[in-house]
């Protein structure tokens, strides 16, 4: 089963834990589609 999740990472400016991956965004198009298929199941 396709799904999704996050990470919640507690943080405080002096806790010396560097974020030190980059950011890459997904492709827009594919997003949109599944999207629409999500809420055409849901209607």
């Amino acid at each position: 089963m396709f799904h999704y999740h996050s990470h919640i990472l507690p943080r405080r400016l002096t806790d010396g834990a560097l974020m030190n991956w980059g950011h890459t965004p997904g492709a827009m198009a594919r997003v949109e589609e599944i999207y629409n298929k999500i809420m055409a199941e849901l209607n």
